[in-house]
């Protein structure tokens, strides 16, 4: 049986705006009857196995963190690769890193290797692990994620894909009286302060019967006692480090809206449906925020003072926003976020406290 190997191993955002693809490829002419093994990051584990077993063979799991500072770790796993056969490995990762994506693809052995040839924001090393691929796809000029996704694999498949959004399975259609908030990100410039969401909190609360619950890692645990602590409200749950990717994923299915950092929870609430808010300053514009205009009916994206002004008076140069933003969260009040809610009716008009 032939055999192909599909590397993703980047963040949670990353697969939930590239798991539509998984079932396409299964199902395509291309691949028809292939043994599919995915090698993916292990911090959605849970995730890919609660949602995508049915359309994988066999998962293959890299902890970034061990294979960059444990030298045995990464010895044993590119040998474990070496030692297996593919006849294709496939990586649509846009920005890869050469020291993880192209050593991987440079230890497997299969006869056709094919990537995109991406930018390089995330590569480490000055030369380019192109040469480790047998072909590279030139990308369309889509600049949303899920769209260069789908660019890409329509390619590798000849096949044109008829997907629009990214979805996961949607549990309830009857959303609780319940916001969650996700304070935490992976990088420190993209999270707005936890006093910023302690005040949001009262402002709801003061007009809205609904509870908030705080998610988040077990590293999160402290950040969201604090935020908890300091609304001191008994409507208020601390669930940080309480649920596993798919048990969240469950949670934002139910509820009725997501006011979230620009992270992967963003991605997870709007491919189960449910409204969200998301706290942008720019970063990568257009690549995972904000969502485009036809496909953006569940995420209300609020930017930065600066990026908002640009935007709004013609001056916005996406140039300067390609990678990392220098404009600050901390512009976005509170207030800011409460009358998004209400101009935009996100919370029900029934839900307020007469």
């Amino acid at each position: 049986m032939p055999h192909i190997l599909i590397v993703k191993i980047d963040a949670i955002g990353d697969y939930i705006l590239f798991r539509n693809f998984l079932s396409i490829i299964r199902e395509s002419q291309k691949f028809k009857g292939y043994h599919i093994t995915f090698l993916g990051n292990e911090i959605y584990k849970d995730l890919a196995v609660a949602f995508d077993k049915d359309v994988v063979d066999d998962f293959i799991w890299l902890n970034r963190k061990k294979f960059s500072e444990n030298r045995l770790y990464r010895w044993k796993f590119l040998w474990s690769l070496k030692t297996k056969k593919y006849d294709i490995l496939v990586n649509p990762t846009f920005s890869r890193n050469f020291y993880f994506d192209d050593e991987i693809a440079k230890n497997t052995r299969a006869k056709v290797k094919i990537a995109q040839e991406g930018d390089k924001v995330n590569s480490l090393k000055a030369s380019s692990g192109d040469k480790y691929y047998s072909i590279l796809i030139q990308p369309k000029q889509e600049n949303f994620e899920f769209y260069k996704n789908r660019a890409f694999i329509s390619e590798v498949l000849q096949e044109n894909i008829s997907i629009n959004i990214p979805t996961l399975p949607t549990f309830s259609t009857q959303k609780e009286n319940v916001i969650i908030f996700f304070p935490s990100a992976s990088e420190a410039q993209k999270r707005w302060k936890p006093d910023n969401f302690v005040s949001l909190a009262k402002l709801i609360l003061s007009k809205y019967k609904v509870q908030i619950k705080i998610v988040g890692s077990p590293q999160d645990i402290s950040l969201g006692e604090y935020i908890s602590e300091k609304i001191n409200n008994t409507q208020v749950e601390n669930m940080a480090g309480k649920t596993s990717l798919s048990e969240l994923t469950y949670l934002l299915s139910e509820s009725k809206l997501l006011i979230s950092n620009d992270t992967g929870a963003i991605h997870i609430a709007s491919a189960v449906k449910t409204k969200t808010i998301c706290l942008y300053k720019g970063d990568h514009f257009g690549r995972f925020q904000p969502y485009p205009n036809e496909i953006n009916q569940y995420v209300h994206t609020i930017f930065s003072k600066r990026l908002k002004y640009e935007i709004d008076n013609n001056t916005f140069d996406e140039k300067n926003y390609h990678s990392v933003s220098s404009d600050s969260l901390e512009t976005i009040l509170p207030e800011d976020v409460f009358d998004i809610i209400n101009d935009l009716k996100l919370i029900s008009d029934d839900n307020a406290i007469n």
